[in-house]
């Protein structure tokens, strides 16, 4: 019987088959076996259409866009969280910027009330200065407020501070009181940081509007 060369995984190889079987010759060179059984191809694990594609699964690239109504309530939750009390602010245009302006002198000489005055603009509702509310701490206004530290209420004038004496009961924007009142309104409060790091808290009185009498400075340099 004469032997024929049989090609199987890309080599050449002498084996002995009977010359004869043709099919049996066209079905290795197919890659299969003279005895090979037809089975089905294999299917891959079924996903449940209901629960999609694994991309569709995966959460968004961006964040949920933020409601643009909710900003002075999402400043409130904010504040709430690990820094104590911060309500919402409300500061005129003209005082924002100028805010704004006097931290950026004093980040090297104070970074303390520099970093809190950037803090306060920027979560502070800014408003036309004509849309100021009354009852709102602006430069220039004069406030009654409690601080829990000795339990008193003093009443002081918050101005810039080429305009401080704290003889006369005006105290610095750039003070950490003057810095933590303004932008207040009457009945709210604030915890804000002492010299030491502690935290005391703030609370608004009454506010008279820039241009009211000064009604003294009792207490005022206790605030220096």
């Amino acid at each position: 019987m004469p032997l024929a060369p049989i090609r199987a995984w890309g080599r050449s190889s002498w084996k002995t088959r009977p010359a004869a079987a043709p099919k049996a010759w066209r079905l290795i060179r197919a890659g299969g076996s003279a005895g090979a059984v037809n089975r089905p191809p294999r299917e891959g694990p079924k996903r449940d259409p209901a629960k999609g594609s694994r991309r569709s699964a995966r959460s968004p690239l961006w964040p949920a866009a933020r409601d643009p109504g909710s900003g002075r309530e999402q400043a409130h939750e904010r504040g709430n969280g690990g820094g104590g009390l911060r309500p919402p602010l409300v500061m005129s245009a003209r005082d924002h910027e100028r805010l704004v302006a006097l931290a950026g002198v004093v980040a090297r000489r104070n970074p303390l009330v520099a970093r809190l005055l950037m803090q306060e603009a920027d979560r502070a509702e800014v408003v036309p200065a004509e849309a100021l509310p009354a009852g709102v701490v602006a430069v220039g206004s004069e406030v009654e407020f409690l601080d829990t530290t000795t339990g008193e209420a003093r009443r002081v004038r918050v101005v810039l501070p080429g305009e401080a004496d704290i003889a006369e009961g005006r105290i610095s924007v750039l003070s950490l009181v003057g810095a933590g009142l303004i932008g207040l309104s009457e009945g709210q409060s604030i915890d804000w940081p002492t010299q030491d790091g502690r935290l005391r808290r703030l609370t608004v009185l009454r506010v008279w509007a820039p241009g009211t009498p000064a009604g003294g400075g009792e207490g005022a340099a206790a605030l220096a």
